[in-house]
């Protein structure tokens, strides 16, 4: 979660506060609690399997009077796993190296001429701390915990605020228009990210793609990313306070006469500290058979997709601090995570208002997070 207070800051300050808000508000997840739903169940010894056996077994034939896996496409394979320790470098030198080359070559991409009079140099003021580039519709930001944006002819506060009118979990089966979109949406967000002229451990991959038409006939198609390391994605849903969830990769586009976009990534400068690798876990089925155990009976659910995450969780010593009355600040630097893998069982991917188990790949326990209770009979 990200936690700032703008008063009596700069109007960069400001501004870079709420753009960083309004990407939290469509990025995965969400930015609130409301209606948030969570439990969790110590299960029984399991079998252990090696990581090629977890992912067999033909999940579509499974039956449960609560659960639908028809549409479940086949698992990813996991050629590797870990849990372990993960953190955030210090990137300040990085950061005012770097910045004014990002702006100019993203400059050139979305069609301006850059002036340097409009660059505002590397302020410890700015959360996170950066530096900026604003001129008229356009702002680019370039910071430390990787933060880059690129926001361009976008009204925040009139595009954020629709539920979308269709939903895609990249994960599962997507139509081609679809498949289309994203891969052009993406395009943009590579593009960004070759611009910053940095190289990272962690990947992205378009992970939920939102359609929604606004009453005076604008389309905005969001894409949220999941980070990934080695292939195996971060959750990036809304857990509770005890875990993290790295929802911060969004983009939002906008089908009109400006052609209206806002790119946001943040976090990507996660790097592994000490990890040890996992050769054996539960496999998916025995995790679906777990998770069906856990929910209401009187309920059936659609399941759209299945596979292996890494949750996260702060370490004992910031959890101490916390409680000795630090601010919480998830991606502050110098801040270290503690990862393990879960399978994810998708019921609905919607951002804000998500419903997934998550099962510990090893232990069995169970973590059921609805993020629309509301809407939900339980």
């Amino acid at each position: 979660m990200f936690i700032a207070s703008y008063k009596n800051k700069s109007d960069a300050s400001v501004k870079k506060f709420i753009i960083l808000v309004a990407i939290l508000a469509i990025g995965c997840g969400g930015i609130a609690y409301l209606g948030f739903h969570q439990g969790a169940h110590k299960a029984p010894p399991l079998a252990l399997m090696t990581l090629g056996e977890a992912t067999k077994g033909d999940l579509n034939s499974l039956k449960f009077d609560n659960l639908d896996l028809t549409n479940v496409s086949a698992i990813p394979s996991l050629p590797t796993l870990y849990k372990g320790t993960f953190y955030l470098p210090d990137t300040e030198s990085v950061v005012k190296e770097k910045a004014e080359s990002y702006f100019k070559k993203q400059a050139k991409e979305i069609k301006i001429k850059y002036d340097r009079k409009f660059f505002r140099p590397y302020n410890t003021k700015y959360r996170p701390a950066g530096c900026d580039y604003e001129v008229n519709d356009i702002t680019m930001s370039y910071s430390r915990s990787a933060f880059f944006s690129c926001i361009r002819n976008y009204d925040m506060q009139a595009f954020n605020n629709s539920l979308p009118d269709k939903m895609f979990d990249l994960n599962g089966k997507v139509g081609r228009k679809e498949k289309e979109d994203v891969e052009k949406l993406t395009g943009k967000v590579n593009t960004l990210l070759h611009n910053t002229g940095r190289t990272f451990d962690i990947t992205l991959s378009p992970h939920v793609y939102t359609v929604t038409k606004q009453q005076d006939g604008k389309t905005i198609k969001n894409l949220h990313f999941q980070m990934n390391y080695k292939g195996i994605p971060f959750v990036d849903v809304l857990c509770g306070e005890k875990y993290l969830s790295w929802f911060y990769c969004a983009a939002s586009f906008v089908d009109d006469s400006k052609n209206g976009e806002m790119i946001s990534l943040e976090g990507m400068s996660l790097k592994a500290k000490k990890l040890i690798r996992v050769k054996k876990i539960i496999s998916a089925v025995d995790a679906v058979k777990l998770f069906s155990k856990k929910l209401s009976g009187h309920k059936k659910y659609d399941v759209s997709s299945i596979r292996m995450e890494y949750m996260s969780q702060l370490t004992d010593k910031e959890r101490k601090q916390l409680d000795e009355g630090a601010i919480r600040d998830d991606l502050k630097e110098g801040n270290e995570y503690v990862v393990s893998p879960y399978w994810a069982i998708y019921l609905d991917a919607t951002p804000n208002g998500e419903i997934v188990g998550y099962v510990n790949a090893q232990s069995g326990e169970v973590l059921f997070v609805n993020n629309r209770t509301q809407f939900i009979e339980e």
